[in-house]
Formats: structure tokens, sequence, C-alpha cells
């Protein structure tokens, strides 16, 4: 885990038609402050994220809690991948 620019993706079913949609969001990751979490032996790998968008957007437009993260902006990359595949984007970025 290293701070830096951070994409994060979703994958879920579509609000209001059959198939699915993709949820991007882009931000820069940080170093985050000390934590522990109980009963779990620490320091734990993660990061702190301060996405682009509106976090009130970005939660509005939440469906799962599992989003992939990859380091770098590949929010282009993956919508225009979606475009050929016929996936419809919602981008918060």
């Amino acid at each position: 885990m290293r701070p830096g620019r951070l994409t994060l993706a979703c994958l879920a079913e579509a609000d209001t038609t059959e198939g699915y949609r993709m949820h991007l969001v882009t931000g820069e990751s940080v170093e985050p402050g000390d934590w522990e979490e109980m009963s779990v032996p620490g320091p734990l790998p993660s990061l702190r994220f301060v996405p682009d968008g509106d976090v009130r957007s970005i939660l509005d437009h939440v469906q799962s809690q599992h989003f992939a993260a990859v380091h770098g902006d590949h929010g282009d990359d993956l919508e225009q991948l979606c475009g050929l595949l016929g996936i419809p984007v919602v981008a918060d970025r």
C-alpha cells in the first residue's frame, strides 16, 4: 500500500435495467493516522482515500462495500472498456 493516485471500481447490478453498471471513483491515497482494529493484531496495511469527486455523490451511488482498487488513474481506460461492453458508467471523479 503506497500513497499516490488511486482508482476504485465496483461492478454491480444496474438499478433499473437488466445487466450491470460500473461505479468509478478516482482520488489520492495518503498515509493514514495510527489506528487499531479491535481483536486484530496490527498494524494493518491501509491508506486514507481522498476522492476527487463529491463524497455525498459517491455515497449516493455505492451499491456494495466492495471496490477493486488499483494504483494510478485508470478511469478513462475503464470508461472506454465499459463503452465497448455496453456497461453504463457512474463516474464520481
